[in-house]
């Protein structure tokens, strides 16, 4: 099904593999797709992972060894390379106002911020790995990894803020098993298995996107996790200890 009133907004990241994929799979496939940034550099969200070949049951679980083109010209849609390096670079806001998208699926680089004129033109809609409000801000798979012993994803409209936008849909996700990264496949994969449900409920509703408000005092802001913490998490995922601690009441 080509969803012809959507743009899928993608620097070249191993979500935005994710994204592609699942998209393909799922024969949900955005009418355009503006491919930014370069496949080459070394931004946050390009490489450093172990790409290994564990899945997660019953979620589709991408071949991060497919280039994203590759992945993007399954969709048999057109697909336009933008000379912009961020996305806050004027080039990417001329071609979405070419395009005229009624929704943008955004999947862009770590720690960058979508600028308000984008979120106040376009829907913006992104998958937020963090349970909405609780886990706002970054690396919060990890946070809420140590403090629940699972993993939310959030679907949002964004606005100017960070990560206080509509919410469209939110799930919890098993954590991952022992031989699969966290960063470069998990994350991006539970992020995707959302994202497809939410266009297929766009898709079945003929466009409609309801959602809630957030309580922007609700919840927490979370920043990027200390590696020590970081590999406690991992530490505990290999060795199948439990991932939340009790401690004694």
């Amino acid at each position: 099904m080509i969803l012809s009133d959507i743009v899928f907004l993608a620097a070249h990241t191993v979500r935005s593999q994710a994204y592609a994929q699942a998209m393909a799979n799922a024969d949900l496939r955005p009418g355009h797709t503006l491919l930014f940034g370069s496949g080459t550099s070394r931004r946050l969200g390009q490489a450093g992972g172990r790409l290994d070949n564990a899945t997660i049951p019953g979620i589709f679980t991408p071949d991060l060894d497919e280039p994203l083109a590759a992945s993007c010209a399954r969709f048999a849609t057109p697909v336009t390379q933008v000379e912009a390096v961020s996305i806050a670079d004027p080039a990417i806001e001329e071609h979405l106002a070419r395009l005229g998208p009624k929704l943008v699926i955004y999947s862009g680089y770590g720690g960058e911020l979508v600028p308000a004129r984008l979120c106040r033109n376009w829907r913006m809609l992104h998958q937020h790995s963090g349970w909405l409000p609780d886990f706002r801000g970054s690396t919060t798979c990890y946070y809420s990894m140590l403090e629940k012993g699972d993993c939310g994803v959030s679907s949002i409209l964004l606005d100017p803020e960070i990560d206080t936008g509509k919410i469209i849909a939110r799930e919890h996700y098993a954590p991952p098993g022992p031989e699969m990264d966290i960063d470069y496949v998990y994350d991006g994969a539970i992020r995707a298995d959302l994202l497809v449900k939410v266009l297929g409920a766009y898709a079945d509703s003929g466009g409609m996107l309801p959602g809630i408000d957030q309580d922007a005092a609700a919840g927490q802001t979370y920043y990027v996790i200390h590696p020590v913490l970081k590999n406690i998490v991992i530490e505990r995922i290999r060795s199948g200890e439990p991932l939340v601690r009790q401690t004694a009441g």
